[in-house]
């Protein structure tokens, strides 16, 4: 069962002595985790509850950046760094400048924030906020932004979560 939790020994380097990261990024290809707009999420079932899909969290992201970064696989990193940025930035920008705890990564929607759970999303998420400084001073001159990043909900009527 595909938990982002799995990823956690890459960042902690417990690994057995024979680990190939090839094979985690062969893993993530074949649940189709890394086909997602936003990032990946934290898990593949929809039960409703607010660690499951859609959402994604910025320490769970951050420790599998930071994991593939570490095991030499900076192309995927970059890539959902890329995508984390992204979808951090665009939200923040369309909901007139709030940050949140989690994220729906599978929406292209930047209206669409993460949901779920047994109380409302929280704005202004300290580690929504670090891990998004830390991924900007890591991957910064890396990645760029462009005015044209729109998503295609933003210029029509749609049901705002924010």
């Amino acid at each position: 069962m595909f938990s982002d939790t799995n990823f956690f020994p890459l960042y902690t380097k417990a690994t057995h002595p024979g680990f190939d990261s090839q094979s985690v990024v062969d893993y993530l290809r074949r649940t189709g985790v890394l086909e997602f707009p936003g990032g990946v999420p934290s898990s593949l079932v929809a039960t409703g509850q607010q660690w499951d899909f859609p959402n994604a969290w910025a320490p769970t992201m951050w420790i599998l950046i930071e994991g593939l970064r570490s095991t030499g696989q900076d192309e995927i990193a970059l890539q959902l760094t890329d995508k984390w940025v992204r979808k951090n930035f665009n939200v923040w920008r369309t909901s007139g400048g709030k940050m949140f705890e989690k994220y729906n990564v599978v929406t292209s929607c930047n209206k669409i924030v993460g949901g779920g759970g047994e109380y409302e999303t929280q704005e202004g998420f300290g580690w929504s906020n670090g891990v998004l400084l830390d991924l900007l001073i890591t991957y910064g001159s890396q990645i760029s932004w462009t005015p044209t990043d729109e998503c295609i909900c933003c210029g029509t009527d749609c049901i705002c979560l924010i």
